[in-house]
């Protein structure tokens, strides 16, 4: 999997994405997490699906926009507040789907279709404030069918879908796929201008 890096240690791979955001051709003024009223990147996910992925994806979000301006929902409630209580209407939502994203249960009951999972509501709250929401594929992970989705977040299937790197390992597919992944929150975030490039 990708905490597997052949040939590469984890400096070179940070320092990799670094570059990336460096080199990306994008106004840094005002940027979110500036002020109060800036613009917030949710990212939602489930730890035991996704979390060292969604790390590395936190990180070099944070490099281009700032710690502040990210959130996470990550379903454990181990949240302050529940992030579906923060969400306004111009954030952008990330959706990291790995391939136990939509299988993971408490006891007989996937966690999904609990109305009281804090996934679900984050996700049922961005698709009713029309938020622009990005399922993020993982491991190789293929976007849910909507009838395979509680009604509420059936919408869910009909998003524009980002995938990071290989099934197998962290390639350099990677870099490609987060410079495309960043550039299309900084539209979003920046004013709706699209950057260069």
């Amino acid at each position: 999997m990708w905490d597997k890096l052949p040939d590469q240690n984890n400096d070179d791979i940070e320092e990799r994405l670094r570059s990336v955001m460096q080199n990306l051709d994008v106004d840094d003024a005002d940027l979110p997490g500036e002020d109060d009223d800036a613009p917030l990147i949710a990212l939602v996910y489930r730890h035991a699906d996704s979390i060292v992925v969604t790390d590395r994806l936190y990180n070099t979000l944070a490099e281009r926009f700032g710690d502040d301006a990210i959130v996470r929902e990550s379903g454990l409630g181990t949240e302050d507040i529940p992030l579906a209580e923060d969400l306004v209407e111009d954030d952008v939502m990330l959706v990291v789907i790995g391939k136990k994203w939509l299988a993971m249960k408490d006891g007989d009951t996937r966690l999904i279709d609990d109305p009281a999972d804090p996934v679900r509501q984050a996700i049922e709250t961005a698709l009713g404030l029309g938020l622009p929401i990005y399922p993020v594929l993982v491991y190789g992970a293929a976007l849910p069918r909507a009838e395979f989705l509680p009604e509420p977040i059936r919408a869910l299937a009909e998003k524009p879908v980002f995938r990071l790197g290989s099934e197998d390992e962290f390639d350099i597919n990677l870099y490609q796929d987060v410079d495309k992944l960043v550039r299309e929150i900084a539209y979003h975030m920046e004013g709706g201008i699209r950057p260069a490039g």
